[in-house]
């Protein structure tokens, strides 16, 4: 490869707050209410919390791209010269990735410390809608990530797959430090914890597979254990 992405560059991606739209319905839903059955009050705090919490987003983002090599054992995938045991789930949905974009994202702090703050002040309900933005929004994030390297790649003549992050799909978050071993320290304004948990709290690590065969398939969420997961919940 000689294009600059391969190149193993840290590559940082602009997003802006406008393109990280989310999503009322899916707000509800994450506090329980059946489709189009949450009060009005609810929808109007949602639509409110939204729109403030735009003003405490700031986006940073990036990855870099590093070589994948197979071995025997299907739940591991090798990539840098570094063994990840990704588990089956993930490692069979990277199968045809030839490369593999660590990527590393946060809203920043602010957004978590207004939640916070509302909690402190007794806006407790405010204060739990919030922090459901503030994880909608980081997800957001990941996905206008990948679709902006998707797009990139695809002039290149690659796909990508979908990006899966540790401690989801039994890749266990203990593997945060090797992920991070392919930056330098505090990326993107991130510090990873002695217990493997990034700060700001809204941030997201993980691997998007890259191949001239590499396809977006549907996450593997029926055979998954991990009934907690968000994608679990967009069903």
């Amino acid at each position: 490869m000689t294009d600059s992405i391969f190149n193993n560059d840290i590559l940082s991606v602009s997003i802006s707050t406008d393109e990280i739209k989310v999503d009322p319905e899916k707000i509800e839903t994450f506090l329980g209410y059946p489709k189009d059955q949450a009060p009005d009050f609810i929808k109007e705090s949602i639509t409110d919390i939204i729109k403030s919490s735009r003003e405490y987003i700031q986006i940073t983002a990036g990855y870099t791209i590093r070589p994948v090599v197979r071995g025997e054992d299907k739940s591991f995938l090798t990539i840098g010269n570094k063994a990840f045991n990704t588990g089956k789930i993930i490692s069979a949905q990277m199968n045809r990735a030839e490369y593999a974009a660590f990527f590393l994202c946060t809203i920043g702090p602010d957004l978590e410390n207004w939640v916070k703050k509302l909690s402190e002040e007794g806006e407790i309900m405010s204060s739990f809608i919030a922090d459901h933005v503030a994880s909608e929004s980081v997800e957001k994030v990941v996905d206008v990530l990948n679709d902006k390297l998707k797009i990139d790649l695809e002039s290149k003549g690659y796909g990508a797959t979908y990006p899966f992050s540790p401690g989801y799909c039994g890749w266990h978050v203990s593997e945060q430090p090797m992920l991070f071993s392919f930056f330098p320290e505090n990326p993107f304004g991130i510090k990873l914890s002695d217990s493997h948990l990034m700060i700001p709290m809204k941030s997201v690590s993980g691997i998007i597979g890259i191949g001239r065969e590499a396809k977006q398939r549907v996450y593997p969420c029926k055979i998954c254990t991990f009934k907690e997961c968000y994608k679990n919940q967009q069903k």
